[in-house]
């Protein structure tokens, strides 16, 4: 994606392996969250440089192209015949600024480059403080060290510049002399993004070098936050010698680890999809106790198991299976039973809502349960393997379950809810909120005489006739209910527990009150309460769209399901490179939250996936396929699906016979093709099977001997 000048505005980049650097479009450091952080710790500020006379400022920027692999910052030449690149790259806990220098003259060019580095060690919730630090320099290494202490426990800040290169072609570089002057200084400096800071200078930093005529020389200025005394310089020393390896390997990965595509008509979501991946895979975090994911970046820095569960739906659907086990297992290790047994009814579940970075875990959400369940049986099903940690609090989270005639027992008048207790954190919902009671109904799913007396409450009691839509809130013992359009009925939609009938009004309901200019408010715009900037009373959210995306799909709205895929995906365009908000003003489409937003990301994944495609995991080794390709498109494909260890290409295309529509459905096995059976989820009208043997049924078809080419045709 190329962003040109005069689009920069104040948006902003992140580049990402365990630690990130969070920057302007236009190379700049414009707030306090933009800098080099490592979990919730930031340590670098800033960093600029001078190269000769120059300083490569934000104006010289000309423009920006944002990958999944780097970034690259083009500026303007200064100097006749001398053009400057920056390109960005992460690898582990460092970021390397690589400054691209061509010489375009055939004559020799002097150039020297002064790098001015600000260190600001300080925790996510500081602002400016006094802390005072020490800087020393290793002449061996061409490096500086500042180091200070943070709560008792000292953190360094590593920054220098490894070995130069000279470029002769694509593949081909030699070694290029340069030298190096380090002078330490000990600067305090109020520094100003948008709020005051404080930040350090360390040293004065010079790096001397001569292009040969038509020479191009990259210099690698590397970037290392260190919360370890242990071998403080192993990943400095890493990048510095072996940066040019550690890139190509980065890319290499990065390759390897996105390659799940789609290809449609639509070239804006195509990239979205891309970008979705990059966004949810970035959120990932190794911490000293687990892995987790960020809710988003760059101030959800802690890991929050509801936007992790529902984020898990799109990890899942990429065959992220080990990274979705042990996110899980994190979260799992925290579970108290105890909480979940005496505190159910307050709305408190014995998954934690929150766990930061030190270990803190607090407790006080009524939804984490059920969305943990229905996280782990679609990782499980999927191809994923159950471990005894999850095994057991999934029977315990089971047992605890408390019901007033199926209905999910919490938040009654007698317990009155805390604001905290949903997603919806900034209003009280007293009662039992729909999503809640959906989330368990489909987590349940296997329990089928339970799940079935869960679901018919869902489609009777908690169904409003005046309004033909589903009640936000229903309280089971004094039986009063709130009426107000909320998409929290989604949640049921997008699992397919509403039945046809009132699934349809209810989303001709979203329809003409809640889906907008830029997604799903959060309110009807016809509730006096309404506001569209406002947080949980108007605003619309990528979480909320995506359920909308999902229920639509469900029950047949496939273009009003492709209006949200496209506004989400336009995201992109209009601010954030990686298109995926937290919510957005309904009115203006002003971003209000992080972005991006691991949820929005996560189950735009999960929409296209499991909902558009239709690719679902049965039981045992089926795989269900059910598409919904949209009235627009004349074809679809989502390419290097992983899924029951299996991977393959499914091509939709639309075809007619004798003025009668079809689709036809080709699939093609890279991997596993021997160990799965194939469900066309569609009823029994008309259906041609190439290579491949069919069993039939009431409703569906399996195709019980699928070659590693099979194509399907079904009439529409």
């Amino acid at each position: 994606m190329e962003i040109k000048k005069k689009d920069f505005l104040n948006k902003v980049y992140f580049s990402k392996d365990n630690s990130f650097l969070w920057r302007n479009l236009d190379n700049g450091f414009k707030t306090k969250w933009c800098g080099i952080w490592n979990g919730n710790i930031k340590f670098f500020e800033y960093f600029a440089y001078k190269i000769n006379e120059t300083w490569l400022t934000p104006d010289l920027c000309e423009k920006t192209n944002i990958y999944t692999t780097k970034t690259i910052h083009t500026y303007k030449e200064k100097e006749k015949n001398i053009k400057v690149k920056e390109n960005i790259y992460p690898w582990k806990n460092n970021i390397l600024s690589i400054l691209s220098i061509e010489n375009k003259e055939n004559k020799e060019r002097k150039i020297k480059i002064e790098l001015e580095c600000a260190v600001n060690i300080r925790d996510k919730g500081e602002n400016w403080h006094l802390r005072t630090y020490k800087s020393s320099k290793n002449d061996l290494r061409k490096c500086v060290l500042a180091e200070s202490y943070l709560e008792a426990k000292k953190y360094y800040a590593i920054y220098g510049c490894g070995t130069a290169k000279t470029i002769l072609n694509s593949t081909e570089s030699s070694p290029k002399k340069t030298k190096i002057h380090i002078s330490l200084k000990e600067i305090y400096k109020d520094h100003y993004p948008n709020s005051k800071q404080r930040c350090f200078l360390s040293s004065s930093y010079v790096v001397e070098l001569t292009l040969n005529p038509m020479e191009k020389v990259q210099i690698p200025f590397i970037f290392s936050p260190v919360k370890e005394q242990n071998d403080v310089f192993k990943e400095y020393d890493d990048s510095a010698s072996k940066w040019l390896e550690n890139r190509e390997n980065w890319i290499a990965h990065q390759e390897k680890q996105l390659r799940a595509k789609i290809a449609t008509p639509d070239k804006q979501i195509n990239e979205a999809f891309i970008m979705a991946q990059h966004s949810l895979t970035s959120m990932m975090y190794k911490a000293d106790f687990g892995t987790g994911l960020y809710a988003g970046l760059p101030w959800f820095l802690a890991f929050w198991s509801r936007d992790t569960f529902w984020s898990l739906l799109g990890l899942n659907d990429l065959g992220f299976h080990e990274d979705s086990k042990d996110i899980m297992s994190t979260i799992a290790s925290f579970y108290n039973e105890t909480k979940d047994k005496t505190l159910f009814s307050y709305g408190i579940n014995g998954i934690p809502t929150k766990i930061d970075l030190n270990k803190t875990a607090l407790y006080y959400s009524c939804d984490v349960n059920p969305l943990f369940l229905t996280a782990y049986m679609h990782y499980y099903r999927g191809g994923g393997e159950k471990t005894q940690l999850l095994n057991i609090a999934e029977g315990k989270i089971k047992n605890n379950l408390r019901l007033m005639d199926y209905i999910v027992d919490s938040n009654t008048a007698k317990n009155q809810q805390k604001v905290e207790h949903t997603w919806m954190d900034s209003i009280i919902r007293n009662g039992t909120p729909v999503e809640v009671q959906a989330l368990w109904t489909e987590a349940l799913k296997e329990n089928k005489s339970l799940f079935k007396k869960m679901r018919n409450q869902l489609n009777t009691t908690f169904y409003n006739k005046k309004e033909d839509y589903l009640y936000d809130i229903y309280n089971s013992e004094t039986k009063e209910a709130n009426g107000k359009i909320r998409p929290n009925a989604l949640v049921a939609l997008m699992f397919n527990l509403i039945d046809k009938e009132k699934a349809q009004k209810t989303l001709n309901a979203v329809k003409n009150k809640l889906h907008g200019k830029y997604g799903i408010r959060t309110l009807s715009k016809d509730d006096i309460n309404y506001a569209s900037s406002n947080y949980h009373n108007g605003s619309s959210w990528g979480l909320t769209s995506m359920w909308g995306v999902c229920a639509y799909l469900n029950y047949d709205y496939k273009d009003d399901a492709l209006d949200l895929l496209e506004k989400i995906s336009m995201q992109g365009l209009n601010g954030n490179p990686y298109g995926f908000d937290e919510c957005n003003d309904s009115s203006t489409g002003q971003s209000l939250g992080a972005s991006p937003q691991s949820w929005s990301a996560g189950l735009f994944i999960y929409a296209i996936d499991s909902c558009l495609f239709g690719i679902k995991a049965g039981e045992r080794n089926i795989i269900e396929i059910n598409p919904k390709l949209p009235s627009k498109w004349p074809y679809a494909a989502r390419l290097e699906k992983k899924i029951k260890k299996s991977v393959f290409d499914i091509k939709l295309l639309r075809r007619t016979r004798k003025d009668v529509d079809f689709l036809q459905i080709d699939l093609t096995f890279k991997e596993g093709v021997e160990k799965n059976l194939i469900k066309i989820m569609h009823p029994r009208n008309e259906m041609d099977v190439i290579n491949g043997v069919i069993k039939e049924s009431n409703k569906t078809y399996t195709i019980i001997e699928p070659e590693k080419k099979t194509i399907i045709i079904i009439k529409e």
